[in-house]
């Protein structure tokens, strides 16, 4: 639920993600506590990708895979921004 939830902002504010700045570097913080480490993040979109495209099956396109793709993309690097920045803290 959390997951869909997520994705749901980030399909709602894909025109202005700088907006999520800050509570997607806060989460990034949390996933970092959680083991997650920076190359998990492109399985993680890699898959999420493909579940968007199974789920819409037709109505998905090159042109919405591009866009999620790359907001996915910015999502990752927000929450990297918020997980180098908690490790600093904790030095």
């Amino acid at each position: 639920a959390h997951l869909a939830a997520a994705v749901a902002i980030v399909g709602r504010n894909i025109q202005s993600l700088d907006a999520l700045e800050q509570p997607l570097s806060e989460m990034g913080a949390r996933h970092a506590t959680y083991g997650a480490a920076p190359e998990h993040y492109p399985v993680v979109r890699d898959c999420l990708l493909r579940a968007m495209s199974k789920v819409s099956s037709e109505t998905w396109t090159l042109r919405i895979h591009d866009a999620w793709y790359h907001a996915l993309n910015a999502v990752a690097a927000a929450m990297l921004r918020g997980a180098a920045r908690a490790e600093i803290e904790v030095v």
